[in-house]
């Protein structure tokens, strides 16, 4: 059997690096119809961050073991780990960047529903941990106190990336554009790696990863926490005082003035950075509405949807660590 780094040596390699909330997961979704590409079995490896434990050889055991072609890796997030961007710089596959953006306001209202959704709805845990942890959950609190995962400086990340990996090596991919136009998208995505993705070209871009709020219910002498429409922990005593008080300082809509504000007062001078690196203007972004939460009905399709996809999820990760406990004990 090769090495891990015989594996990698040459091979043609795409990692999403940045950000959250801008379509990774679709264009994932996309790319995984292709038959010039090898995806991982999970979106999301985190095999040059929190996943090192193993080295190059665990970052190994995600991809098939007999594919010879090129493979992509989507962890937007390795951009938050300096590690992450030294370990992929440092690897002997040739590495193609692709860096997504997104109208910076619309990105962060997404990223901070996303928030809310992790710690409080979706991880079963995640509510007693957090409510310890004295989280703060206020749109406008975050906004305050310049969360770096709700509104990250563009410009700064992309020119170090340009500066690490060089400015031919890095795909700038803006959401609005991406919608728009999918195929363009991916054919530029496939002169710049050289890896043949003609195949998925004319399929249905596909629209995934929305994320509604939790509904804080009444339940007995506490609240039970329902996520997607479906019923999840429950909490009682000072823990449950302390989740309706969260509930209470969601942030359900932003107006669209106050998203034009915030986008003068916050975003406009990274905007226009980014714009002039980019050599072109991009509209979209300049344009804002009003942003709500989505709301999803109880028992509704969605809601079933969502078990499902969450089941799928978790059957996933399972088979991922029983493979690469296998793959590696092989070694």
């Amino acid at each position: 059997m090769k090495s891990a780094v015989e594996w990698f040596r040459g091979r043609k390699h795409l990692i999403a690096v940045g950000f959250e909330k801008c379509g990774t997961t679709s264009l994932d979704a996309l790319l995984r119809h292709s038959r010039g590409i090898a995806m991982p079995l999970l979106k999301e490896t985190f095999g040059l961050s929190v996943n090192y434990d193993a080295g190059l050889t665990g970052y190994r055991s995600y991809y098939p073991a007999r594919w010879d072609g090129p493979i992509a890796d989507f962890t937007p997030s390795y951009f938050r780990y300096p590690e992450a961007l030294d370990r992929i710089e440092a690897l002997p596959s040739d590495v193609t960047i692709l860096f997504f953006m997104r109208h910076p306001v619309r990105r962060a209202y997404s990223a901070y529903l996303h928030r809310i959704d992790r710690y409080i709805g979706r991880d079963r845990h995640g509510d007693i941990r957090d409510l310890r942890m004295g989280r703060e959950f206020n749109f406008w609190d975050l906004v305050k106190a310049r969360s770096s995962s709700l509104l990250p400086p563009y410009a700064a990340h992309y020119r170090e990336l340009m500066t690490r990996f060089g400015e031919e090596r890095v795909v700038p991919i803006v959401m609005e554009e991406m919608i728009n136009d999918p195929n363009g998208t991916v054919a530029t995505i496939s002169k710049v790696s050289d890896i043949p993705l003609t195949d998925v070209l004319d399929r249905s871009f596909p629209h995934s990863n929305s994320t509604t709020l939790p509904v804080i219910r009444k339940s007995g002498s506490g609240f039970r926490v329902w996520w997607q429409g479906v019923p999840r922990q429950r909490v009682v005593g000072e823990e449950a005082e302390r989740l309706q008080e969260l509930a209470e300082s969601w942030t359900h809509h932003i107006s669209a003035d106050d998203a034009e504000a915030l986008f003068n007062r916050v975003c406009r001078e990274d905007v226009v950075e980014v714009e002039a690196l980019l050599g072109r203007s991009l509209p979209a972004w300049h344009e804002h509405r009003s942003l709500s939460a989505p709301k999803v009905a109880f028992g509704s399709k969605s809601s079933r949807q969502a078990v499902i996809e969450q089941l799928t999820d978790r059957c996933r990760r399972h088979a991922l660590e029983r493979a690469q406990r296998q793959f590696l004990t092989r070694l």
